[in-house]
């Protein structure tokens, strides 16, 4: 998904995984052209858990992802750290492995897919906005400047409108 009329700057992420008592860990930063904010999503079941950033990035910022197998190997539980928000509630129903590029670029505006698509649809996506297309609301939360919700499809709206973390049925 790209969001019309957003402005577009480069975004790279580059990290390494690591083996961190058993489970993989990708652990990388991520470096920007402009200052922008972050939304980061998890499919669960029907939908994504998303969790947005709170502060405004003007340079760097670190990246985090653990991916931690449950009892029997049926799912997975991801802990993603944006900066300094953490998008822990997700689940996936997947007995694959998650292969995600060390070094992975994207442009602002764009709902990217970070982890490839998998057997049971999209699995991680990222969400990078310039600051200059939101508008910052009262403890810390941010929302796209209203001259571009007209742009914003259903069902991302209250997403990118109102509240910091929770739950999209797509």
């Amino acid at each position: 998904m790209r969001l019309a009329d957003f402005a577009e700057h480069d975004v790279s992420l580059s990290g390494k995984w690591t083996d961190y008592h058993g489970q993989r860990r990708f652990i990388g930063r991520l470096d920007n052209a402009a200052p922008l904010r972050l939304a980061s999503f998890v499919a669960s079941g029907k939908g994504f858990w998303y969790a947005k950033s709170g502060r405004l990035y003007t340079e760097t910022f670190g990246v985090d992802l653990l991916l931690h197998p449950t009892y029997g190997g049926e799912s997975i539980q991801v802990i993603l750290t944006t900066g300094s928000v953490i998008n822990s509630r997700a689940r996936m129903k997947t007995s694959r492995r998650i292969e995600i590029p060390d070094r992975f670029e994207f442009k602002t505006g764009h709902l990217v897919d970070w982890a490839p698509p998998d057997a049971v649809g999209p699995t991680i996506r990222l969400l990078a906005i310039a600051a200059e297309d939101l508008k910052t609301r009262r403890c810390g939360i941010w929302g796209v400047k209203p001259k571009y919700l007209p742009a914003v499809p259903e069902p991302w709206r209250p997403m990118l409108t109102k509240t910091r973390h929770g739950r999209i049925i797509v």
